[in-house]
């Protein structure tokens, strides 16, 4: 009796797998980001308490193969906009996800108070919210319906006041 067995997947094709892809952002620009998933976030602890139920929900989803329905996105998504300081995490979160995952070019975190800026580095507060948070949802592995999300992240940031 034969077995057909699978061929195991050599370092170099995994480690692939995981290397920076080219996303062309809403702004037009282009870069190259590191996808590394929801996981990774959380245990680095880049989650807030307000997307924690998206992120494990999501995470619940991905181990059966599906994704979050637009029902859960559209009210976490919902409840986010009605709380300013939730909505000022996300964007935390999303600032802290650009510079660790986006790879060329390297966006580098604000400078500290009265540090100096070089002419030569993309600052994180330099990069468009709309472009960071499809940056975000890229990173963390959902590439399904970004534009979907896109519109929905725009009609939500709308109504931040500006600070």
């Amino acid at each position: 009796m034969s077995e057909d067995r699978k061929q195991v997947t050599d370092v170099s094709s995994w480690k692939a797998k995981s290397k920076a892809r080219e996303l062309e952002l809403p702004s037009g620009n282009v870069c190259l980001v590191r996808v590394m998933g929801a996981q990774a976030f959380l245990s680095a602890g880049n989650i807030p308490n307000a997307l924690m139920p998206i992120v494990q929900q999501a995470l619940e989803q991905a181990q059966k193969g599906r994704a979050p329905s637009d029902t859960d996105v559209e009210q976490v998504m919902a409840n986010l906009a009605e709380d300013p300081e939730k909505l000022m995490q996300v964007f935390d979160m999303a600032d802290a996800i650009v510079v660790k995952t986006v790879i060329e070019p390297p966006v580098a975190p604000v400078p500290a108070e009265g540090e100096a800026r070089s002419e030569d580095v993309l600052y994180v507060d330099e990069v468009d919210v709309e472009d960071k948070m499809f940056i975000m949802q890229f990173a963390m592995g959902g590439t399904r319906d970004l534009e979907r999300f896109r519109s929905e992240v725009t009609a939500n940031v709308a109504v931040v006041e500006p600070s």
